[in-house]
């Protein structure tokens, strides 16, 4: 591909004297490149089905539910202490200026 690339500059700049058989040699090293990778890309996809099947998906699933809740129930029980404490202080600071 950096080859092709190279040749490619060459082209476009018109420095080449032999432009058909660059561009035929650009040409091929894309098609090579093209096929290369559609070969690489159908390899990991078929990798990649076969890791996906083995993953135990609804597992996943079902702990990180839980670890959501757990999340959730502790946000709420810290912002509820958090609620509290911020009415006790008003309540303080009326009773400071005496409304």
């Amino acid at each position: 591909m950096v080859a092709g690339a190279g040749l490619m500059m060459l082209v476009r700049r018109g420095r080449a004297k032999h432009h058909r058989g660059a561009r035929a040699l650009v040409q091929l090293a894309g098609k090579g490149a093209t096929r290369y990778g559609r070969h690489r890309f159908k390899q990991v996809a078929d990798r990649t089905a076969s890791v996906l099947d083995r993953l135990p998906l609804e597992d996943i699933g079902a702990a990180l539910g839980d670890q959501l809740a757990a999340a959730r129930e502790a946000i709420d029980e810290v912002v509820a202490e958090e609620v509290k404490d911020l009415r006790k202080a008003i309540h303080r600071q009326r009773k400071r200026l005496g409304v």
